[in-house]
């Protein structure tokens, strides 16, 4: 396994998981500029590897575009996901740098 560029921030937020075919929710339990780990009951293991997940905000939903990098599955659904940030939005960024200045 390789090092990790960025350090993973602990959270939970539950967010909803969009892809083609499939929507699902979850709860991020880590994340970076780079990525995120969001956990859940049952995500199908039909889900696409690009997907887009939003974030609730006070104001606004913040949507991040993502691909499935890691996955942990239990029988017929995952029940985990590593998600790879493809291209963060200066929001998401904006948002990360809140998390990190209240630690």
């Amino acid at each position: 396994m390789g090092v990790r560029i960025f350090d993973r921030i602990p959270v939970l937020i539950k967010v909803t998981l969009n892809s083609k075919t499939t929507t699902c929710t979850g709860t991020m339990v880590n994340l970076s500029e780079t990525g995120m780990f969001i956990r859940a009951d049952k995500i199908p293991l039909l889900i696409e590897p690009e997907v887009e997940i939003t974030i609730p905000l006070d104001e606004e939903n913040l949507r991040v575009s993502g691909r499935l990098i890691r996955r942990e599955n239990i029988l017929d659904y995952y029940q985990g996901i590593g998600i790879e940030v493809v291209n963060p939005p200066k929001k998401y960024l904006d948002f990360l740098e809140g998390l990190i200045s209240v630690l």
